[in-house]
C-alpha cells in the first residue's frame, strides 16, 4: 500500500466520521423546529438530512485531504 492510498483511506474515514457528526446535529435541529411548530412536510425533513449529509461529506473530504497532505502536487 503506497502513502497515497494510506492519506485516502484516512480522509475518508476521519470524513465519514465527522459527516454523521454533522447530520446528526441537523437532525436535532430539525427535530427542534418541527416541535415548536414550523410547518416542515417529510420531504423537505428528508432533502434537507440528505443535503447536508452530502454537502458535510464533501466539506470534510475537502478539509481533511488538505490537512493530511492528499492534494499536495508538489511530487515529494
Amino acid at each position: 500500500m503506497t502513502l497515497t492510498d494510506e492519506l485516502y483511506e484516512t480522509t475518508m474515514l476521519k470524513a465519514r466520521g465527522g459527516t454523521w457528526i454533522v447530520t446528526l446535529a441537523a437532525t436535532y435541529i430539525l427535530f427542534a423546529l418541527v416541535m415548536s411548530g414550523v410547518p416542515v412536510s417529510p420531504i423537505q425533513l428528508l432533502a434537507s438530512l440528505l443535503l447536508v449529509h452530502m454537502l458535510g461529506w464533501t466539506v470534510l473530504i475537502i478539509y481533511y485531504g488538505f490537512k493530511f497532505g492528499l492534494f499536495d502536487t508538489t511530487g515529494e
